[in-house]
C-alpha cells in the first residue's frame, strides 16, 4: 500500500478535479492506496517575502491548511501534481504553494553547492493540460514547465518521476477524446504499477 497525496491546481471551479484526475485517486483507492488530496486555490497563500534577510533561511511559520499540505507531502510516498500551463508556467498560486511549504530541513536541505534532496525513494506523477498540441509545448517551446518542475522535485526534493501526462488541446477536447484521456489514466496506472 502507498500513501499518495494529490496536489491539484486549477482556478476553474469547474476542473478543480478533472476526469483524469479523479479516475487517478479511483483507480489508486481501488489498488489499496490511502490517498489525500488538495486543490491549492481553496487554499489561503501568502507570498513567501524574505524582506532584506540574506541568511537564506526560509519563515516557517505556516498557517493550518499549508501546514497540513506540508506535512502530507512528507507523510506521502508519491506526489501527483496536476495543474494547467498558464503562459509557459506552472500556475503562480502553485508556485506560491511550493515556495511556502518547500521548507529548508523539512523538503530539502542547503549544501555546499546547493539544494541536496531529503525525499529521496519516494515519486511523482506529473498531470499537466494546456491549450496547443503536445509538440508545440515539447519541441517547439522546449518543454519548460516540465522541466521547471522535474527540477525542483528530483534535483530539490529527491522524488523521481515516474509517470508525466500531458492533456494537450485541452480547449477542444471531444467527449470521445476526454474519455481516452480517463482510460489513459488508469490504464497506464495499472500497467506500470505507479500506484
Amino acid at each position: 500500500m502507498k500513501k499518495i497525496f494529490v496536489i491539484v491546481c486549477n482556478a476553474k471551479k469547474e476542473n478543480r478535479k478533472a476526469p483524469y484526475v479523479e479516475a487517478y485517486i479511483e483507480q489508486a483507492q481501488n489498488a489499496g492506496n490511502e490517498v489525500r488530496t488538495i486543490n491549492v486555490y481553496d487554499l489561503k497563500i501568502d507570498y513567501l517575502d524574505l524582506g532584506d534577510r540574506s541568511d537564506l533561511e526560509y519563515d516557517l511559520s505556516l498557517t493550518g491548511e499549508l501546514k497540513q499540505a506540508q506535512e502530507n507531502f512528507i507523510w506521502a510516498d508519491q506526489i501527483v501534481f496536476a495543474y494547467p500551463i498558464w503562459h509557459l508556467n506552472i500556475p503562480a498560486k502553485l508556485k506560491s504553494f511550493m515556495e511556502r511549504i518547500f521548507q529548508p530541513g523539512v523538503i530539502f536541505r542547503f549544501g555546499r553547492l546547493g539544494p541536496e534532496p531529503i525525499h529521496k525513494g519516494k515519486t511523482a506523477v506529473i498531470m499537466q493540460s494546456y491549450f496547443m498540441p503536445d509538440f508545440v509545448m515539447k519541441y517547439c517551446l522546449g518543454d519548460l514547465p516540465f522541466k521547471i518542475i522535474k527540477t525542483i522535485l528530483s534535483k530539490w526534493c529527491g522524488f523521481k518521476i515516474v509517470k508525466r501526462f500531458d492533456f494537450d488541446n485541452i480547449a477542444n477536447v471531444s467527449e470521445a477524446k476526454k474519455q481516452k484521456m480517463v482510460e489513459g489514466s488508469q490504464n497506464v496506472c495499472l500497467k506500470d504499477r505507479i500506484i
